[in-house]
């Protein structure tokens, strides 16, 4: 589950401590003329609720990511390219200067889709909402991980958690049951991501705070 992070670089400023400066928030344009909202639009709300919990509010909208907008946008497209690394489901890349576009690799996502649906599905009987929300889950943890990457402005990844990779059989039991969750240096490195974005911080790369677990 690599991302390819073109020309995203890290803000290597002091900023405060992100439980300092209260909730943050983002805007996510999830794109409605591709497949995005067939694959993704589900996970929604668990993703607003993941990222809730560590005080970033997402406010979401449908279509394509304004110009010049400091937000994050989202599209879908059918296959991965041949650049793309073998565990990438999606990329990410700077948009006119401000906001970032997340491309989604449909391909990439059905892998991951389908065997966690057939080894969560619910037996006959059980509520159609368990089931609809273990349908929602996987969706929307992939929602988290690519919006992480983009708003910490970093090309790495966890040990463990949501930004783990690849991900493990035991983490998509956690996934299933709403149990994943961000480390404590990611939710520091997804607010000093997202405070350096909204006050224009010129980017350069820090490697000592990328090699951090």
């Amino acid at each position: 589950m690599e991302i390819g992070l073109v020309g995203l670089l890290l803000v290597a400023v002091a900023l405060p401590g992100w439980g300092q400066s209260g909730p943050a928030t983002a805007d996510v344009y999830l794109n409605g003329r591709d497949d995005s909202f067939q694959l993704l639009g589900a996970g929604r709300p668990l993703a607003s609720e993941i990222f809730r919990k560590i005080d970033v509010h997402l406010n979401w909208h449908t279509g394509e990511l304004p110009a010049g907008q400091k937000a994050f946008g989202i599209r879908t497209v059918k296959r991965a390219p041949g650049s793309a690394g073998p565990d990438a489901f999606a990329a990410c890349r700077l948009s006119n200067s401000a906001g970032v576009e997340i491309t989604v690799y449909r391909d990439r996502l059905n892998d991951l889709l389908n065997p966690f649906l057939n080894a969560h599905s619910t037996p006959l009987g059980v509520g159609a909402s368990i089931q609809r929300e273990a349908e929602a889950a996987l969706p929307a943890y992939v929602l988290a991980h690519e919006l992480a990457h983009a708003m910490e402005g970093i090309a790495r990844h966890s040990e463990r958690g949501i930004l783990k990779a690849p991900w493990s059989a035991s983490d998509f039991n956690e996934m299933a049951f709403h149990r994943l969750t961000f480390t404590p240096y990611d939710i520091e490195l997804i607010h000093r991501g997202l405070a350096a974005r909204m006050a224009g911080k010129s980017l350069e790369s820090d490697d000592s705070r990328a090699a951090r677990k």
